[in-house]
Order: structure tokens, then sequence, then C-alpha cells
């Protein structure tokens, strides 16, 4: 009696072993879109300014995408995951849409952090692309360790750059009456399109880098995205392991 009961809760355990990598071929693409929330997205040489822009750009390219499904990923100092992978783009646009510069707990922008993050739920759904949109500016640790793992995994990462090479200050609104963000030293601080850091990490991962991009150019990112729907080129893998529930109640 004491020996089947052990064998029962082995059962109820389920034990495996192995883990085996297995690719992943899907008639969808499973769609992260990133947006870059930090305060340097408020700057205004992208008319409203680049967030407004950003959110533009990305309804298009929802529009384009027809039938694939959509996780939304705001981030700055760190990532969050806000809309789980969905199929309900009234709920995603408007998640987007009401999304504002400095709503996240964590400022400052961190490609090492949204990597991170990106790269294990992309883990968990077995397949996907990363989208970004940011104005490139990058003030986390290295990514390096965190671009390899996309890499490996093979998770194309897009990216959607919005901003001016020149630059701009960033309006803010204080109690003091200041209109514009300011370093310690009292000078206004000005901040400007990055495109070195997003081009690594797209080339990397064979992904794609745009700057400032308009609707033929969104038409164009989502020709791209939806080849690996079309094609059925495996856009992932996942870890297999063998089951022995039927071993241990034999």
């Amino acid at each position: 009696l004491l020996l089947a009961l052990v064998f029962f809760v082995l059962a109820l355990v389920n034990p495996r072993s192995g883990g085996e990598r297995s690719d992943v071929t899907t008639d969808s693409v499973n769609v992260i879109l990133a947006f870059d929330l930090s305060y340097s997205m408020l700057a205004e040489d992208r008319s409203p300014n680049r967030l407004e822009v950003a959110k533009q750009r990305a309804m298009e390219l929802i529009d384009l995408l027809p039938g694939n499904h959509f996780a939304y990923m705001p981030f700055a100092g760190s990532p969050e995951l806000e809309v789980p992978l969905t199929t309900d783009i009234d709920a995603l646009k408007t998640a987007i849409r009401t999304s504002r510069s400095g709503m996240l707990a964590l400022q400052g922008t961190s490609f090492a952090a949204l990597l991170d993050d990106a790269q294990e739920y992309l883990d968990r759904l077995g397949s996907g692309v990363l989208v970004v949109f940011t104005d490139g500016e990058d003030h986390g640790p290295d990514f390096q360790g965190s671009l390899q793992q996309m890499k490996e995994k093979r998770f194309p990462v897009f990216a959607i750059l919005t901003g001016s090479r020149q630059g701009a200050p960033i309006p803010w609104r204080s109690t003091t009456g200041e209109t514009y963000r300011r370093d310690l030293d009292g000078n206004r601080i000005i901040t400007r399109l990055e495109i070195e850091p997003m081009r690594e990490i797209t080339v990397e991962t064979g992904g794609l880098l745009m700057e400032n991009p308009g609707p033929a150019e969104m038409e164009n990112l989502a020709r791209r995205i939806n080849e690996f729907r079309e094609s059925g080129i495996a856009q992932g893998s996942f870890t297999l392991y063998a089951d022995h529930y039927g071993w241990v109640i034999f």
C-alpha cells in the first residue's frame, strides 16, 4: 500500500527529463510592441512630440497586420507587460493611446532590461518578434548579454526611431514655472536621436531599423513581419521535455 502511494504521488508530480530545443512554426505572428516612455520622448523635434508620432506609427502597423497577436510592453528604466498577448485590438490601441511619458516608476532608458523581459516572454510564447518605438537613447547597463540571448533564440528586433539628430530640449511643467528639464548645473537638457544602439540590436537579430518612417515605410515593415507568417519560417524555439507519467503508472 505504501509503495502504491509513493507511485501515485510521483504520477501527480509528472517527472520530466531532457530539455531539447525545438523549432516553432505558426500561421500568425506574436508581436510585442515596446514603447519608450522616458521623458525624452516628450521632445518636440517631431510634431506634436516624439511619443505622439510613435503612437501614430504603431496604430498604422497594427492595422497593417490583421490576424496577428499583439502584446504591449512599455518601458523606461525597466519594462512592464501592460497588455499580454491578445487579439483584442481595441483594448491594445486604448492602452497605447493612454500611455504617457513618466508613467513608469523607474525612469531612464534601459535596452538591456527591455531585451531581457522581451526574450523571457517570447520564450514562453515559443516565437515572435519585438518592435521597439524609441528615440534610441540608452542610459542602462551594457546590453550585449541580453542581445546575445535574443540572437540565439532567433527573436528579431525591429526599431522605429523618432526624433532628430540635432536634438531638442525636453518640455517640463514644474511648480516653479520652468518649461524645460535642466541638469544639475542648470543647463537645459538636450535629447538627440541616437542610431547606433538600436542599429546594432536590429542587425544582430536580423530585424530592421527605421528612422522617422512614414506610412510607406510602415507598410514595408509590415511585409517583413508578415514574412514569418506566410513562409512558415520557424520564428523561435521552445524546450521540449520527456514526460514519465506513463512509466510511473506502469
